[in-house]
């Protein structure tokens, strides 16, 4: 034996040894941080999927009663089995909204089928309890009659803005009793009262003040039109604040003349952008304002599966005290985990912000890992 081979040996016993702690530690970071890196790096640098041959787009639809309900589902080569339903927000566009679609590309890439279902009360702008109720009705659909779960498997929840709220509602329901693996909410409430009060006040529980960005002023003084406008205006006025919603700013100038006096002068605010005074107007009918128990699901018991939660720490739609409190709530009878982030603008995941800290896009992370890990 040569006087070099010990030598030889020592050293590749030494590279063995630094192999075996390098594949640890890429195991370790692997599982600490995939797949949630893999999803925020695709989805936070708006990427255009339009084009992806990976990815199958398809339309559905059921009946609920007399409405039919349109969905369109998401699916990718890399299936994995696992089944997505994605409630969209108020907004006009409903499932066509584009953050929307880039959310749930996104997720399909991961290898999850997602669905996204047409909510017709928050594509109106409506703060109904109906809602709630479309979205049971989907995810029973989906489960019992779509074909994209298998007998005895769940489905994992995700809400957007509102239906970030309304999902937690939903998945108490009796009908998705154990058949929920996770509700997540983005941006959501947990009351819809205390949601409610921040719109017209600009005050959080706690005393803390922010000016209600005029977006969410508009869709209450829209659901609840009939408390400030004489009857016969109702229905022009709803018309003239769903238009401003939708950003057509020109048109609704242009139909000012049209309108009667009360219904004039609340679409000037808005077009004006004047939060404080429609703020002094809300205030003055807020104990006339409604919603229904099934709007607020802090109000019943928090749902028996893990819930993630996740708000944009400058949130003036809905505020981020809505998160915290909801976590609260539901820390005391099931799994929750929820992170308050200054990398979101109401549920716009931002990559630029400038003055975030390295921890906050670890902290981000680690949320979408450990979410899309628990299913």
């Amino acid at each position: 034996m040569s006087p070099k081979e010990p030598t030889a040996r020592k050293k590749l016993k030494v590279l063995l040894v630094l192999c075996l702690f390098v594949g640890i530690g890429c195991a370790v970071l692997y599982r600490l941080v995939m797949p949630g890196a893999l999803f925020l790096s695709r989805y936070m640098a708006k990427e255009d999927h339009s084009v992806d041959l990976r990815l199958e787009i398809t339309e559905r639809s059921f009946v609920a009663g007399k409405r039919e309900i349109p969905m369109r589902v998401f699916s990718s080569r890399a299936d994995r089995g696992k089944t997505l339903l994605v409630i969209h927000g108020v907004h006009w566009k409903g499932y066509r909204e584009p953050r929307l679609i880039h959310f749930a590309r996104n997720l399909a890439r991961l290898g999850y089928t997602v669905v996204t279902p047409n909510i017709e009360d928050l594509r109106n702008y409506d703060l109904r309890p109906r809602a709630v109720d479309d979205i049971e009705r989907s995810a029973v659909w989906v489960l019992n009659e779509s074909g994209l779960v298998k007998d005895g498997e769940q489905i994992g929840l995700l809400g957007i803005s509102f239906g970030g709220g309304l999902c937690l509602s939903a998945a108490n329901r009796a009908g998705l009793a154990g058949r929920v693996a996770f509700v997540f909410s983005f941006g959501g409430h947990g009351d819809m009262g205390r949601t409610l009060d921040y719109l017209v006040t600009g005050r959080m529980p706690g005393g803390e003040e922010r000016p209600a960005h005029i977006y969410g002023q508009a869709v209450v003084v829209r659901h609840f039109a009939a408390l400030f406008v004489p009857a016969d205006q109702v229905e022009d006025f709803r018309k003239a604040v769903f238009e401003y919603l939708r950003g057509e700013k020109k048109a609704v100038r242009e139909s000012l003349g049209s309108l009667g006096r009360e219904s004039r002068v609340i679409v000037e605010l808005l077009l004006e952008r004047d939060g404080d005074a429609l703020g002094v107007m809300l205030v003055s009918k807020r104990r006339e304002f409604t919603t229904g128990k099934a709007m607020s699901p802090v109000l019943e018991d928090p749902p028996d599966c893990p819930l993630f939660l996740l708000h944009g720490a400058a949130d003036n739609v809905i505020p981020p005290s809505e998160t915290r409190l909801v976590h609260r709530w539901a820390s005391k009878g099931t799994e929750s985990t929820a992170l308050v982030s200054e990398l979101i603008k109401h549920v716009d995941l931002d990559g630029d912000e400038a003055d975030a800290q390295l921890m906050e896009y670890w902290k981000m992370i680690r949320f979408w890992t450990e979410m899309l890990r628990s299913y």
